[in-house]
């Protein structure tokens, strides 16, 4: 009997990987920084625990979403000053995830649902120029109304099909 992996870092709210990841990125700072001792390392991850969510926070209580791209956008920021790209990327991520999450639903979907008036986009090209909360809006109400099965033959055959129109008192 295979075991399959936990999604997170037992006792920790970070995946595996962004636990690997949030040591490295201390290790970035702290040779910025060129910290050696202990103490001081300890003194600079609660600095910067302080500077990304504005109080202390254990680095167990960092949660895999906004949490560790505010800790990561802040260890960036210290240990490579110079490169903004990363910096603004980082900025961008929670964005950056809820398109993904969007895209990963039926494209007739997700383009039915756009145009009706809650949204009223007109296409995919809209998700780029949409605020976080009307991603999120967008992604919660796909993700209730989206049709169940994920099986390669449905939502083959769903794609095929328009999107029904939205009439006026529909609660999107």
């Amino acid at each position: 009997m295979s075991r399959r992996p936990d999604k997170f870092y037992p006792g920790w709210k970070m995946t595996p990987a962004q636990h690997a990841s949030y040591f490295n990125l201390l290790e970035g700072v702290y040779r910025a920084y060129v910290i050696t001792k202990s103490a001081d390392k300890e003194t600079m991850r609660k600095k910067i625990h302080q500077q990304a969510f504005g109080r202390p926070v254990s680095a167990k209580d960092i949660d895999h979403m906004k949490m560790f791209d505010e800790f990561k956008a802040v260890c960036l920021a210290m240990s490579q000053p110079d490169n903004l790209d990363a910096q603004m990327h980082q900025a961008e991520q929670p964005l950056i995830r809820l398109r993904h999450a969007i895209l990963k639903f039926s494209e007739a979907y997700t383009i039915g649902m756009l145009c009706s008036p809650r949204f009223k986009k007109h296409g995919l090209d809209d998700l780029n120029h949409m605020t976080e909360k009307e991603l999120t809006d967008l992604r919660n109400t796909l993700s209730a109304r989206s049709p169940k099965s994920s099986s390669s033959s449905s939502s083959s055959s769903f794609s095929n099909q328009h999107p029904e129109p939205v009439e006026e008192g529909d609660p999107f």
